[in-house]
Parts: structure tokens; C-alpha cells; sequence
């Protein structure tokens, strides 16, 4: 029986991957990126050879990790029951290293946080001064699972008097803030250097927050806290540097604008974004309109088990699918055509294939990479404003490209996971040929305060 069953899987998960790429079947994505163990340098000896003997390893190991049969079930359960069975005493351990680590903060070689005051940094976003008495919460945080890059966590708050806050989970980068804080003096010096040497171009930075960049993170994981880090980069950016950035001050503001299972923010998250990002355009030109987003929710309809949900094998929470509408006028764009995702017909097209019940019903499926078209040039031929556009961007920053450029005549897009991003074009040569005007740079915090995926794009100079 059990010949037969091993036999079973070795043909079963090779025929399964054969189908899937092949586009006959659908499979879950269940959240595993195999990678090649190693790499040998172009030119020495044998490189060629073992190179794609590394190659075969991995496709072997992706074949027998994401394509046995029943694979997403069984892993689901078993890591249920592993999370509830090790709960008690992880929130535990969780509680009592917390404790220790609170007592211990003032050993840290990291400079003394200081109060971010270059432009574009408001009262109201400045992560050290609350602008209302936070709620008290009790939380109960307990560890997940780590790879090589992220360590996960499961968040949940009730308030002092027992109601229900908040429930979702969070990744941080496996790096302390130690280790992160040449790289975040690096990304400030560059970013520095590019607006200086044009001053005449005005340069916005919006970092989508991350949850470790938090004062809860500070408090509740101090840890996995990169809080005070966060802050020194502010204080790090000349005069010419224009920024700003969601406060998270209390728990109910990433429940509501971040997805719960997965690391990007939801529309309402975006839309908060968008209107924050506006609001530094308009120091540059008063007369700007911010759109008003319309939101369309799909009840009960699109179920959302985001990337967070999915490293940790667990469909236990979920998030409702929901966008903002932003009703442009008529423009054209190209899509980016080097990225191997993204959606391929306009807002529109898939806002009435999801009201029409006509959307992708996987569970692994990303509605939120798939929804918007992933543009790399925008243009608004009704507009007449003597304004250009580049953004620098990354995932966060996909449902905002067409609005943003509304603002603009022509906007053009460098996005990060783009393969064709990283080309020989300098900023400056970008800045000459298409004229122009404005540069907005819109990545995740650990993208743009600490190149923790070393793919920023902010080298490109």
C-alpha cells in the first residue's frame, strides 16, 4: 500500500505541474518560493554545468513541494493544529522576552530617535507625536513560522474592556534594525544626492508603512522593531526632499486600511495614501484637485487569503475584496509588460467582470496584483498642465499609478519588480528626455528606508 501510494505521488506531482503550466488545471499558489541553493559566477570553470545542475534541484524541489496532490489541505491542517497546540506557549515566551526587551532598550548602539523635520513631514504623521489619547489594547501575539527573509507573526487585540480590535498577521524582515542601519544612512545619501543635483525637479517620497516601523511594533514586539530607525531617516533628508507616510497609532488603523492576511494595503489603505501623496503635490501647485474614490466591496463574494496567509499555510483568517474607484477621464497607458503579473485588461473591464461574479474564485489567486494593470507610461491628453511624472514604485504603488498621473500630462513608471526596470537609463537622462518635472518615489518602507531586497532602484542614479 504504501509502494503504491509513493509511487502515486512521484507521477501525480510532475503530471500536476505539467498541466498547470500547460494551462489545463489551476493550482494553489500555497506560498512557497523555491529558489536556487547556489549560484556560480558567469566565466569560471564549470559554471555553465553546475549552474543548471543547481537549476534541476530546484525544479525538482518546487515539483515535490508545490504539486503534491492534497498538499494545500493537509499542510493548512497540520498547521493549524501546530499553531493552536504551541499558542499558549509562544504568547508566553512572546510576553516574557517582550518584557525583557523593554527593560533593556537603552543598550541599542542605534542613535537616539529624533523628530523628522524636513518638508512634507506634518505634526499629524510624525510617529512621535500622537495627535489623539490611543486607545488601551490587551494583546496576545504569538510567532508563526520564518524563512530565509521574513519572520511571521499572528496579531490579535482586544480592549480593556474585552471588545474585539483586531486579528491579523504580520511579516517582518529577518534583519534587526542594527543590521539595517548603514543600508537606511545609504538610501538617505542617495536619495539626498539625486535631489540635490536637481534642484530644479520636485522630489516626493511616500514609504508605505510597514508594521515593525510602528509604535505598537515597538511596543508590543520591541524585538522585531525598526520604530526609531524609521524615524531617523526622516531626519536624514535635506530641505529639498518632500515626504510623508501613514501613522499607525493605533491598531484599529491597520485593521482597516491593511489587508489581514496579506502584506499591501487595501483600498482603503491606498486611498489614504493617494490623498496624503496629493496633499504634497499641492505645496508645489495649490490649484490641485485630489480625486474622490468611490469604493466598491464585494461582500461575501471575493474572499481574500493574502501572501501572509499563505506562507504560514493557514486559510484561518481571511479579508474581503474591495477596491476604489477613482472615475478617471479618458487616458492611454502601456502596460508593463516585463512583470510576470499584474492585470491585462483596465479597471473597468475587471470592475464589471467582478460585479458580474466573472473573477478568478482560487483561493491563492492575488486579486490584488491581478486587478489594476501594471502601467510603465500614462498620458492625459485632455491635460495641460506643463507637468511630468516619474514614479518610482513596486507593488504598493500598482492601484495608484493611473490616478497619480491624472495630475500630469505624461507620467512614466520604473517599477521594481520589472526586469526591464533595471536598464542603463540614468534619473538625470530620464529627467532630460521626457522633461521632467516631478519625482515621486512610492515602495514599502523595507524596500525604500532599508533596501532589505537590495532592489530600491534608488541606485540607478
Amino acid at each position: 500500500m504504501f509502494v503504491t501510494f509513493l509511487i502515486a505521488v512521484i507521477v501525480c506531482a510532475p503530471t500536476k505541474m505539467f498541466l498547470t503550466k500547460a494551462g489545463v488545471i489551476q493550482t494553489e499558489n500555497v506560498g512557497n518560493e523555491i529558489e536556487v541553493e547556489k549560484l556560480y559566477t558567469a566565466g569560471t570553470f564549470g559554471a555553465s554545468f553546475f549552474n543548471a545542475v543547481e537549476q534541476t534541484k530546484r525544479d525538482i524541489k518546487d515539483i515535490y513541494t508545490n504539486y503534491i496532490p492534497f498538499y494545500v489541505p493537509i499542510t493548512s491542517a497540520a498547521e493549524g493544529f501546530t499553531q493552536n497546540l504551541n499558542r499558549p506557549i509562544s504568547s508566553f515566551l512572546m510576553d516574557w522576552g517582550n518584557r525583557i526587551m523593554a527593560e533593556n532598550r537603552g543598550e541599542s548602539i542605534l542613535p537616539k530617535p529624533t523628530t523628522p523635520t524636513a518638508p512634507g513631514a506634518t505634526d499629524k504623521n510624525d510617529a512621535t507625536t500622537p495627535t489623539t489619547a490611543p486607545v488601551e489594547y490587551e494583546y496576545e501575539t504569538f510567532f508563526l513560522k520564518k524563512n530565509s527573509r521574513h519572520r511571521y507573526y499572528r496579531v490579535m487585540a482586544n480592549t480593556l474592556e474585552g471588545e474585539f480590535a483586531a486579528d491579523f498577521y504580520i511579516r517582518v524582515p529577518s534583519e534587526d534594525a542594527e543590521a539595517r542601519y548603514p543600508m537606511m544612512e545609504k538610501q538617505a545619501t542617495m536619495i539626498n544626492d539625486l535631489a540635490t543635483r536637481r534642484p530644479e525637479v520636485n522630489w516626493y517620497l511616500f514609504p508605505v508603512t510597514c508594521f515593525e516601523d510602528t509604535a505598537i511594533c515597538n511596543e508590543i514586539l520591541p524585538a522585531e522593531s525598526k520604530y526609531h530607525l524609521f524615524n531617523q531617516f526622516f531626519s536624514r533628508l535635506n530641505d529639498k526632499v518632500q515626504y510623508d507616510y501613514i501613522k499607525i497609532d493605533d491598531i484599529k488603523v491597520k485593521e482597516k486600511l491593511f489587508f489581514k492576511t496579506d502584506h499591501h494595503w487595501n483600498a482603503y489603505g491606498y486611498a489614504e495614501g493617494y490623498r496624503l501623496i496629493t496633499e504634497m503635490f499641492k505645496v508645489n501647485y495649490p490649484d490641485l484637485v485630489a480625486r474622490t474614490p468611490t469604493f466598491h466591496t464585494f461582500d461575501n463574494e471575493v474572499t481574500v487569503y493574502g501572501s501572509n496567509a499563505l506562507a504560514v499555510s493557514s486559510y484561518t483568517l481571511s479579508d474581503v475584496f474591495h477596491v476604489a474607484d477613482f472615475d478617471l477621464p479618458e487616458h492611454t497607458y502601456e502596460i508593463e509588460t516585463g512583470v510576470s503579473y499584474g492585470g491585462t485588461e483596465s479597471f473597468q473591464e475587471n470592475l464589471e467582470k467582478y460585479k458580474n461574479k466573472l473573477h478568478n474564485t482560487k483561493k491563492s489567486y492575488n486579486h490584488y496584483v491581478h486587478f489594476s494593470p501594471i502601467v510603465k507610461e500614462v498620458t492625459y491628453p485632455q491635460n495641460n498642465t506643463g507637468r511630468n511624472l516619474l514614479i518610482i514604485g513596486d507593488s504598493y504603488s500598482i492601484p495608484l499609478l493611473e490616478v497619480l498621473a491624472s495630475h500630469f500630462d505624461h507620467t512614466y513608471i520604473r517599477y521594481v519588480d520589472s526586469n526591464k526596470a533595471l536598464t542603463d537609463a540614468q534619473y538625470e537622462d530620464l529627467i532630460d528626455q521626457y522633461g521632467i518635472t516631478d519625482v515621486l518615489c512610492l515602495e514599502m518602507s523595507d524596500r525604500i528606508v532599508y533596501d532589505y531586497y537590495s532592489d530600491s532602484l534608488m541606485g540607478l542614479k
